[in-house]
């Protein structure tokens, strides 16, 4: 009996609590993309014979939800076997705005514990019929076979209504659990993919593809999915008479801007392609020459142009990336070639330009993280600086915050950009001309001053204002710059096409102007006023 005892209180100490942990996830999620999700299962003490599992419930969304990189796709209401550690859920939600998960974690004791996951879409998701994936995207071939972003599978088409079953095993991916001979990642001969085309709406009604009509009528509020197969472009599975683009050639880091660090191997590398070197100008009033940094952003638009390397400094498409040097709390998704863009509104503007390290690269659902090679510029705050005199002309530049020097100080442009074409069109610029009322009371428009004025701007980057009616004296040592018959002469300039895609204003003293009949006459009602 006492025997009988013992093993019964043996027995009930078999019985533990345990514990779940879910570390911090993104619930910001966007629709085709998985997020994954790390968990931990801890018992409060091991017991050999015990055995846990997890089982799910979607109450609100359509989803797939992964246990573990490769492994099964957990069924609603079905329990799975879970071992003792930690374990990761891989999500990538297909319909539905508010994804909700209900997660119970149980043992063969009874014991059970209840966690909820909850994802939102963001609104750059695209629409219910969006059918991307980060697994591959899958099409159908003219040869009957599945095509998985944009090569032969192998596998024939035997029902077209069928959407198959994606997941990667041992870098290839299998279709409804079939090994096909496309490989997860860009082999190095294979890393010349087309780009996917610039998708515009027609007034025929139709899609355009690189401003060719693709004959596929247009779906109100509906984002088409776009894929190239042998050479044409597809939309939502489609065939369009568009070929696609010749290869595009892939930017590379120019040679003198490559530090050793960048020459490394055996780390992934998330590298700024967009950097330019250091240039050499010469300051138009004191002919001193002076050297500045590029900040390695675009001038079109501002922004920056990064790519992901593998290891073996292979592009790596479709990765997630995160946690970049100043910039910790913003996501990107790689293209095709590997590239991904950083918009001019998320790059700091405090701070110094720094180099560091890319903490989230996650392909397939595994993180890896970047070799000490990503360089993260400052934002490019611009603005118009006036320059120098040239008798009727006055000059105007671009200049650029140099954060680098003493207490920081707009400089020139690093890169010459000439200011002709779209820049330098006289419409892409407006003029408005102020003096001092008479006796200093207040300011008024001159547009007398104005009359057969021109502005443009030059192929050496400068913006020449013409003023051909009135006589200004801008040397403050010049006899005529205190006489009773002049007046400040204010000139306000707006650029509203600028690089970096800035519009920029400016107001200026040029000096002092004398007045016309029609400003005395003015001047002579303003005593009285």
């Amino acid at each position: 009996m006492l025997l009988g005892a013992c093993s019964r209180e043996v027995d009930v100490q078999e019985v533990y609590p345990f514990e779940v942990e879910l570390m911090p996830y993104h619930q910001d999620a966007t629709k085709g993309q998985a997020v994954e999700v790390r968990c931990k299962l801890t018992p409060q003490k091991l017991f050999v014979s015990r055995k846990y599992y997890i089982r799910k419930f979607q109450r609100s969304g359509k989803g797939c939800l992964l246990l573990n990189v490769g492994g099964v796709e957990l069924a609603d209401n079905d329990n799975y076997d879970l071992a003792v550690g930690d374990f990761r859920l891989y999500y990538t939600p297909e319909e539905g705005n508010q994804h909700t998960i209900e997660l119970v974690v149980s043992d063969d004791a009874g014991q059970e514990q209840t966690l909820l996951l909850e994802f939102q879409l963001s609104d750059n998701s695209g629409g219910a019929d969006d059918s991307s994936s980060s697994l591959g995207i899958v099409t159908h071939g003219d040869n009957g076979n599945y095509y998985i972003n944009g090569f032969d599978t192998g596998i024939a088409i035997t029902d077209p209504n069928h959407k198959p079953v994606v997941t990667i095993v041992d870098g290839y991916y299998y279709l409804d659990g079939v090994k096909t001979p496309v490989p997860s990642h860009p082999l190095p001969d294979e890393k010349n993919i087309p780009p996917v085309g610039d998708v515009a709406h027609g007034e025929n009604g139709n899609y355009y593809i690189n401003g060719t009509d693709t004959g596929i009528a247009i779906k109100p509020d509906h984002k088409p999915v776009v894929t190239i197969v042998d050479g044409y472009y597809y939309i939502d599975g489609v065939k369009t008479p568009v070929p696609a683009l010749p290869v595009p050639v892939v930017p590379q880091y120019p040679d003198e801007v490559l530090v050793p660090a960048l020459k490394k191997q055996g780390k992934y590398e998330v590298l700024l392609i967009s950097k330019s070197p250091e240039v050499t100008y010469t300051d138009p009033i004191t002919n001193e020459k002076k050297t500045v940094v590029a900040n390695g952003v675009r001038i079109e638009d501002g922004a920056c142009l990064y790519q992901c390397l593998s290891p073996d400094s292979v592009p790596v498409p479709f990765a997630t990336i995160s946690g970049l040097p100043r910039i910790p709390d913003k996501r990107y998704q790689t293209d095709k070639n590997g590239c991904f863009i950083v918009p001019a509104s998320d790059l700091p503007i405090k701070g110094l330009p720094e180099t560091g390290v890319t903490k989230s690269i996650i392909i397939n659902g595994k993180q890896y993280s970047s070799d000490k090679t990503t360089y993260v510029p400052s934002r490019m705050l611009v603005k118009l600086s006036y320059s120098h005199q040239d008798g009727q002309r006055f000059y105007f530049q671009l200049t650029q915050w140099d954060a680098n020097l003493a207490g920081g100080k707009f400089v020139p442009l690093a890169v010459h950009i000439p200011l002709t074409g779209e820049y330098g069109r006289p419409e892409n610029f407006f003029l408005w001309a102020m003096r001092d009322k008479a006796k200093g009371r207040g300011a008024k428009n001159d547009f007398s001053a104005l009359r057969h004025a021109s502005v443009r701007g030059t192929a050496d980057g400068f913006i020449e204002v013409t003023l051909p009616k009135v006589h200004i004296v801008a040397d403050p040592t010049h006899p005529a710059y205190y006489t009773t018959d002049r007046k400040p002469f204010f000139l306000a300039l707006s650029m509203y096409n600028a690089p970096y895609g800035n519009s920029l204003q400016t107001i200026q003293l040029l000096g002092m102007a004398e007045k016309s009949f029609l400003d005395s006459l003015s001047d002579f009602f303003t005593l009285f006023e």
